[in-house]
């Protein structure tokens, strides 16, 4: 009967040391996924940020290009010369042309990997 209670004590102890190591490696995988939930939290911050500025050039682009539009049709009396109408890649589209989606693309690389 003393050697089944010892056989019995040893799956249990060997149960228990199971259990704590799983229990380290799952901790440590916790931590690994709050840090790049973390990580990638900042990044999308910092992406929405400079969305949000790029959309407010785009917007403050789109007022001046509207000013400038009503300036051309409302008839002056005088001869003044007509101010051109320069429209570029400017707001969000333009920043993803000019190199914007190269950005992004590196950004999740770095978040990602």
């Amino acid at each position: 009967m003393s050697d089944d209670l010892r056989a019995v004590l040893a799956e249990i102890q060997a149960g228990t040391r199971e259990g704590r190591a799983w229990r380290v490696r799952a901790e440590q995988r916790l931590d690994q996924t709050a840090e790049s939930l973390h990580r990638l939290s900042q990044s999308l911050a910092e992406v929405g940020t400079e969305m949000k500025l790029h959309l407010h050039y785009g917007d403050a682009r789109v007022e001046r290009l509207e000013e400038r539009l009503s300036l051309l049709e409302v008839p002056t009396e005088t001869a003044a010369p007509k101010t051109a109408i320069a429209v570029g890649g400017g707001g969000v589209f333009g920043w993803l042309a000019g190199g914007g989606w190269d950005h992004l693309t590196n950004l999740m690389k770095r978040v990602l990997l």
